[in-house]
């Protein structure tokens, strides 16, 4: 039986050094890193970082830091060589998981309320836990969301900055992932910069969509006092996804 308590701490505890990572891991960057990734992200015209919304610019940094590869190694390598971890210690671990991150498409499955919730890799047709407080929180069973992700040993959590998957895009999202099976059919060495250029593609698609804006990133202190409506953007005649069946501005909204 799966222990969620101490799978509790053991994220806090994670989440926390990941997020103080974060912060400088952007310090390790090529020069022309957020440029070229604004770019491929579709975001970029007449020299300047072009967003639906302040809060993209997390998904554009997040895509930098892990898909801007030179001879081979990205930002989490480069500062892990840097300030190599004391051996045992809980960063070793998430330095080590982070060099290990990877993108794919999650479909949100049944939620264990207060850790996270359960999820299938569509891409690599595998079953995670994905803790994450706020998540947890929220009506999500059925969405999907494309989000880089960092693999423990018996959960995984996002690197911050995933995007719902809106309704309207969904079939151009399927095509992809039928692309890249076929692509990758039979192959063995799926190489990060794969990962990249796939995490890339299904990105650019999904900040067309209004679903980009959506998200609201919050911190892991916060997430303990996170209410759905502070991770999901929810309109004001929406259901209210405390569960009421009233609309959002007849219920927490007021």
């Amino acid at each position: 039986m799966t222990d969620y308590a101490d799978m509790l701490a053991r994220y806090k505890r994670m989440r926390g050094i990941s997020r103080r990572l974060s912060k400088v891991l952007p310090d390790y960057l090529p020069k022309d890193a957020i440029q070229e990734t604004a770019k491929r992200l579709g975001c970029w015209a007449r020299e300047t970082i072009v967003l639906g919304h302040i809060e993209q610019m997390g998904v554009v940094t997040d895509q930098a830091i892990h898909g801007s590869l030179r001879d081979g190694r990205n930002a989490v390598d480069r500062y892990a060589a840097e300030h190599p971890p004391a051996p045992g210690s809980d960063e070793e671990a998430v330095l080590r998981a982070m060099q290990r991150a990877f993108f794919s498409l999650f479909k949100m499955e049944g939620r264990v309320s207060g850790v996270g919730l359960h999820t299938l890799d569509l891409l690599n047709d595998c079953r995670y836990f994905l803790a994450d407080i706020a998540l947890s929180r929220c009506p999500v069973e059925g969405g999907i969301l494309a989000t880089r992700v960092v693999p423990f040993d018996d959960f995984i959590m996002t690197t911050g900055a995933g995007l719902p998957v809106d309704p309207e895009i969904k079939d151009e999202l399927v095509g992809c992932l039928s692309d890249l099976r076929e692509a990758w059919r039979g192959r063995t060495d799926i190489t990060r910069q794969d990962n990249a250029d796939m995490a890339a593609r299904i990105t650019r698609v999904c900040l067309r969509s209004e679903g980009a804006e959506q998200m609201r990133y919050v911190g892991v202190d916060e997430e303990d006092a996170a209410d759905a409506v502070d991770t999901l953007r929810v309109g004001r005649n929406d259901p209210c996804p405390c569960g009421s069946g009233r609309k959002y501005k007849k219920c927490c909204g007021r």
